[in-house]
């Protein structure tokens, strides 16, 4: 078999100085390309930057039946919180205010361990007392609901506390053996529930919508910049390549032609 001359593989290879030459050749598609990418990216990040925008935490201690019991569970807080209180503040909101979308979002958390709520939303200074507005309802919501709760039991406890001193009195005027040892057990029951009774606290918000750090977007605008350049370049070079391309498929149709 026959091989092609060896000129026919070198007429097919592009070493670099071919490649640096098309570029120079091209160069005003490769700087155009580039430049139209790189203003696109900048005009992009002008555009996406806004205002900076904030987190703001309030943070709300939960009544407790005693030190690190809470009168009702974190869980059942949140989930009143969410599918309660929170939907009902956004709809009055978007009637207010004629709006289809908040300028701000809603966490609510409850840190492990403790007996806390956390409201958390980022919004820009602008909108700072809407969202001090927005956590102060939905925590005195929470708070009354609580302080519900907490008066429940405590009424249960002073009655039941009436019910056992009642007895304790009338069986210390009972004489009898098995009075004295009668009186000492509701003397003990007494004593627990008066003391489950002033362990009772109620709730307090710690803190109202304090402003956090400065939240970041997904793409900072040096970033987006950054990245048009890089890809400024590849484009322009694709450019250059293509136009060079399209110009040796001219010329070769010419020549079929002729």
């Amino acid at each position: 078999m026959e091989q092609p001359p060896r000129s026919t593989y070198q007429d097919d290879e592009i070493s670099l100085v071919d490649l640096a030459k098309i570029l120079i050749h091209r160069r005003w598609w490769f700087f155009g390309t580039s430049g139209l990418i790189v203003l696109l990216a900048i005009a992009f990040a002008l555009l996406t930057r806004g205002d900076p925008s904030y987190q703001y935490t309030s943070i709300y201690q939960q009544a407790e039946v005693e030190p690190g019991e809470a009168i009702t569970s974190s869980a059942s807080v949140i989930q009143q919180l969410e599918s309660l209180d929170w939907p009902n503040y956004q709809r009055r909101y978007k009637e207010q205010n004629n709006v289809d979308v908040l300028p701000f979002g809603l966490e609510i958390n409850s840190p492990d361990n403790t007996t806390l709520i956390t409201l958390s939303s980022a919004a820009t200074e602008e909108n700072r007392d809407q969202v001090v507005n927005l956590h102060e309802a939905l925590l005195t919501s929470a708070a009354e609901r609580q302080q519900t709760a907490l008066e429940r039991q405590e009424s249960q406890l002073q009655r039941s506390i009436e019910r056992i001193s009642k007895m304790l009195e009338r069986v210390e005027n009972t004489d009898s053996d098995a009075s004295v040892e009668i009186a000492a057990n509701y003397s003990d029951r007494l004593f627990e529930l008066e003391n489950e009774r002033e362990s009772l606290n109620d709730g307090e918000v710690i803190e109202y919508a304090a402003q956090g750090d400065r939240q970041s977007g997904a793409l900072g605008g040096k970033l987006i910049v950054l990245l048009g350049i890089v890809l400024g370049g590849i484009g322009g070079i694709i450019a250059a390549f293509f136009a060079e391309f399209s110009a040796k498929v001219r010329e070769s149709l010419r020549n079929e032609v002729k």
